[in-house]
């Protein structure tokens, strides 16, 4: 896989939130959610499902009511974001939306998220997998400038809706939102230190979900849009993350690294990167077992989470890897 690097960019991050509302979900434990399964699972089906979802690292899972789209989520992380900012929907000059689940196929879920914010600015809806935050994070780095002073990112996912409750994957899927304003700096101590991004599209039909759209009978009657996974990736994948650590360790050398955030699809991604970066000197904070498989935004939830401790001059590290493939590591400084 080829990577493009990015050049260093200013900026400065004004706030960040994370939405698991209790109004448009709830929590699973990998206990809890066996009871929704359908009925005549044998016990020994449920015992097999919850020690395969800890061996995997998950434990905690929000899942949201059929009701409710990913465009709610993005508008409930947004609302809080702009109120931790102490800032208004005027004073946001670009939107970018991310989601791998959105509710409608053809429309952007850009405008929604504005109409339901009352925006009033240009936006744009943004996938790469997995790896959207990563691109999205670079895009909006890019754009961020005297004229587009602030850029709001969103996300929201509801992946509970791409797996039956009998599916192998549905430990690991999980619904939520994030959103994260990033505002322009002429101060070069912080905002994106390096960056780098690639892709492979060789592996896109054995990640994700395979129906065409529009919807068509045959694919629904075949049951093609439910998320699958075929077990060759865990080879491929095992030697994407060791490739991405590699690359991200020799590119870094010289640069101190005080956490890292990897998009873990299980708990097998951190293992394969920190085996290619090789240096455990650093802290990497995982939440996985509390918030599981969130696709794009959860990164950003991570990143939130260190973000609440109001921490500065902190060098973090972000990796992941998405469905398709789509790949790449930042190196960002808060």
């Amino acid at each position: 896989m080829n990577y493009l690097n990015y050049p260093k960019k200013s900026f400065k991050i004004l706030s960040s939130a994370i939405a698991f509302p209790e109004e448009l979900g709830s929590f699973y434990s990998n206990e809890e959610l066996t009871y929704k399964f359908k009925n005549g699972i044998s016990q020994n089906e449920k015992d097999i499902f919850i020690s395969r979802a800890k061996n995997h690292g998950f434990e905690n899972r929000y899942r949201t009511f059929i009701s409710t789209t990913s465009v709610d989520l993005m508008n409930s992380a947004l609302k809080s974001a702009l109120s931790n900012a102490n800032i208004g929907p005027q004073d946001i000059d670009f939107l970018i939306s991310v989601t791998t689940t959105s509710p409608k196929y053809t429309t952007s879920t850009a405008p929604m998220v504005a109409a339901g914010v009352n925006l009033n600015c240009p936006g744009i809806e943004l996938k790469s997998g997995c790896a959207s935050s990563l691109y999205a994070l670079t895009v909006a780095s890019s754009l961020l400038c005297h004229t587009i002073k602030n850029i709001a990112i969103v996300f929201g996912e509801t992946l509970s809706n791409t797996v039956d409750l009998d599916n192998n994957l549905s430990f690991a899927v999980a619904d939520g939102g994030a959103a994260i304003i990033l505002s322009y700096s002429n101060d070069s101590n912080i905002g994106l230190e390096w960056g780098m991004m690639g892709m492979d599209g060789a592996y896109h039909s054995k990640i994700g979900v395979g129906g065409r759209l529009p919807p068509n009978r045959n694919d629904l009657d075949t049951n093609q849009y439910q998320m699958t996974y075929h077990k060759s990736m865990n080879i491929i994948l095992k030697d994407l993350w060791i490739n991405l650590g590699k690359k991200s360790a020799q590119e870094l050398e010289s640069k101190k690294i005080d956490e890292i955030l990897i998009h873990e699809a299980n708990n097998r991604s951190r293992t394969h990167f920190i085996e290619g970066f090789l240096d455990n000197q650093f802290e990497s904070r995982s939440i996985l077992s509390q918030y599981g498989n969130c696709g794009p935004a959860t990164i950003i939830i991570a990143l939130h989470k260190i973000l609440e401790q109001n921490e500065e001059h902190k060098n973090i590290l972000l990796a992941s890897i998405g469905g398709g493939v789509s790949s790449g590591a930042l190196l960002i400084r808060v």
